[in-house]
C-alpha cells in the first residue's frame, strides 16, 4: 500500500537548481537494547546542494539553516554521509555507527574535487558541532567546516562517485570510460597516508571486441562490501566484484542498450536493483549476496527520461522523478515490475487576462523552473512508539540522569519519516509521511 504524505514546509534559500539531497543523521540521547547491545536512535537533519556549489544544512524542526557554506566552485554531483550503516530489523532499521567516520560528509563536484567535511564530533552524551557556521547567504565565506581530506578527480558532467567501507570509486583520472578505486583511511594523521589507489583505469569491453564499447561512465553504485555496479553511456549495466585485489565482471545487462544510464538504485531491504536511462523504461533486477538474477523485468513508464529514483522502505513505494518534472510513485508488482499509484507536480502560478474567460491565462513562472529533479526518503528507523518492551529504551542526559520514559516530542523527532523533493528553481519541498 502506498504512503500518504503531508506538505510541511518549503525550504527556499537556494538560488540555483537543486542537485543533491542527503539526510544527515545526528545521534540522539535515546538507545534501544537489542540482543544485549545498545543501538543509538538518530535524529534527522538535511543537507541540500545546488549548481553553484552552495551547501545548506537544515534543522527540520525549526525549518531554518544550521549552516550555509560554499563547498565547491561548480555544481555538486555527490553528497554522502559517512560512518553510518543501517541494519534491517523486521520492517524497520537500526543504526550502526563507525565512530572514526561518523559526523563527516563526502562531497564531489564538477570543479574536479572530492572533499570530506567534518561537521560534528561524537562524545559521551551525543555530539558537538565542529564550528558555528553562517546561517545567511550574505555571510557566506566567514567560516566553513573543517576539510579533513581533499583530492582531485576527473571532471565528467554527470558521473557521481561512491564510497563504501573506506573504498572510493571514481571516474578514471586518464580516460572517462574507466574507473579508479581508492582506499581512504581518515584515521591517519599524515595527509599522504590517508589515500591509497588500489586499481587504476579499469575498463569494460565486450568479449571479442578488443576495445571499449560503452562510452563514458554515467553512474556508480556500491551493491555491498565487495560488489559494485557501473552504468555506462551505451546503456550497459555491469556488476564488478573485487577478488584478491582485482575486479571481475560478474553480471552484464544490455536491456537499456542505446540509452545512457541515468540512475542506479539499490533497495537492500527488498534485494532489488532499479536502473533507469534516458529512455522510457526502467529495469528491475533481483539479487542475493553477490549474485544478481539474470532474469530482468522491464517496465515502460511511458515518459522518456528518468532523473532520480528512491524507495520508501516501510511501504515499498518506488518514487521516480521524470524529465517532465513529475514525481511518479509506484508499488512493486511481481508480474509487471511496477504498478502506478499516483503522480504529483508543483502547480504553476498563473493570472488571467480575460475577465470573461478563466481559461485565458498567463503563466508567471517558467514551467522549467517548477520541475522536480531530486527525490529522497529518510531511513525507516525502528519506531519507539511501537516497541513492545519499553524497558529496553534508555534515555541518557548530559547531567548523567537516565529514564525509561520518552517525551512525546522526542518520539516524534526520532520516528518521523520524511520525503524531500528538490526543484530546478532551488526550492525543496518537505513532506511528512503518515
Amino acid at each position: 500500500m502506498a504512503f500518504e504524505k503531508e506538505l510541511l514546509t518549503t525550504l527556499r534559500l537556494h538560488k540555483s537548481p537543486i542537485t543533491c539531497i542527503e539526510p544527515f543523521y545526528l545521534p540522539s540521547d535515546t538507545f534501544v537494547e537489542i540482543c544485549g547491545k545498545n543501538h543509538r536512535f538518530l535524529t534527522t537533519t538535511l543537507l541540500t546542494t545546488d549548481e553553484s556549489g552552495i551547501i545548506i544544512w537544515w534543522n527540520l524542526i525549526t525549518k531554518r539553516p544550521l549552516g550555509i557554506w560554499k563547498g565547491h566552485d561548480e555544481s555538486i554531483l555527490t553528497v554522502k554521509q559517512l560512518g553510518i550503516e543501517w541494519v534491517n530489523i523486521d520492517n524497520s532499521v537500526i543504526s550502526v555507527i563507525d565512530e572514526n567516520e561518523f559526523g563527516k560528509i563526502l562531497t564531489h563536484s564538477k570543479d574536479g574535487t572530492i572533499k570530506i567535511w567534518k561537521l560534528v564530533e561524537l562524545n559521551d552524551v551525543g555530539f558537538t558541532y565542529t564550528c558555528v557556521l553562517p546561517k545567511r547567504l550574505s555571510d557566506i565565506g566567514e567560516r566553513i567546516p573543517e576539510v579533513e581530506f581533499e583530492m582531485p578527480v576527473n571532471m565528467l558532467n554527470f558521473t557521481n562517485v561512491d564510497i563504501n567501507n573506506q573504498l572510493l570509486i571514481t571516474p578514471a583520472t586518464v580516460d572517462s570510460d574507466g574507473f579508479d578505486i581508492y582506499k581512504l583511511d581518515l584515521s591517519q594523521d599524515e595527509e599522504w597516508k590517508k589515500m591509497q589507489r588500489l586499481l587504476q583505469n579499469v575498463k569494460f569491453s565486450l568479449e571479442g571486441e578488443g576495445r571499449s564499447v560503452t562510452g563514458v561512465i554515467m553512474k556508480i553504485k556500491w551493491l555491498n562490501d565487495t560488489c559494485f555496479l557501473i552504468g555506462y553511456e551505451s546503456g550497459h549495466v555491469v556488476c564488478y566484484e573485487i577478488i584478491d585485489g582485482k575486479t571481475k565482471e560478474t553480471f552484464i545487462n544490455e536491456t537499456l542498450l542505446g540509452n545512457p544510464i541515468t540512475c542506479i538504485h539499490v533497495d537492500e531491504r527488498n534485494s532489488k536493483i532499479i536502473v533507469s536511462s534516458t529512455g522510457n523504461r526502467v529495469i528491475i533486477l533481483k539479487y542475493s549476496g553477490n549474485i544478481i538474477d539474470p532474469s530482468v523485468i522491464s517496465y515502460d513508464i511511458k515518459h522518456k527520461g528518468i532523473a532520480d529514483i528512491d524507495v520508501e522502505l516501510k511501504t515499498g513505494s518506488v518514487a521516480l522523478i521524470t524529465w517532465d518534472g513529475y514525481t511518479r510513485v509506484y508499488q512493486y508488482d511481481e508480474e509487471f515490475g511496477l504498478k502506478f499509484i499516483f503522480k504529483t507536480r508543483r502547480s504553476i502560478p498563473s493570472i488571467s487576462n480575460n475577465i470573461n474567460n478563466d481559461e485565458d491565462i498567463q503563466q508567471i513562472n517558467s514551467i522549467q523552473l517548477q520541475r522536480a529533479s531530486i527525490v529522497r526518503f529518510t531511513a525507516n528507523q525502528l519506531n519507539v512508539k511501537e516497541i513492545e518492551n519499553p524497558s529496553s529504551i534508555i534515555i541518557k542526559y548530559s547531567n548523567g540522569r537516565s529514564k525509561n520514559l520518552i517525551k512525546t516530542n522526542r518520539h516524534d523527532q526520532i520516528s518521523n519519516r520524511w520525503m524531500f523533493i528538490g526543484h530546478q528553481d532551488g526550492k525543496v519541498f518537505v513532506y511528512q509521511i503518515k
